[in-house]
């Protein structure tokens, strides 16, 4: 899929890593189907945030889903 482009960038720590990353900052509403966001990101929406840690990606699903599953 196509990844999402990130104009945002917030500071997350990463328990594994034991330090803080610069994470990309998407929102959840201007993700399109098929569209990825490859960690470390945040995905803000109003109710909720969605962590993508740096070895994962999120796709979005045709029913608006978000499918976080480990980069290969």
């Amino acid at each position: 899929g196509e990844s999402v482009d990130v104009s945002e960038r917030r500071a997350l720590f990463d328990p594994l890593q034991r330090a803080f990353s610069n994470a990309g900052v998407v929102s959840r509403t201007a993700l399109q189907v098929g569209q990825q966001v490859t960690g470390p990101a945040l995905i803000v929406e109003d109710e909720t945030t969605t962590i993508v840690p740096a070895d994962m990606v999120a796709i979005c699903q045709p029913d608006g889903c978000l499918d976080v599953r480990y980069v290969r």
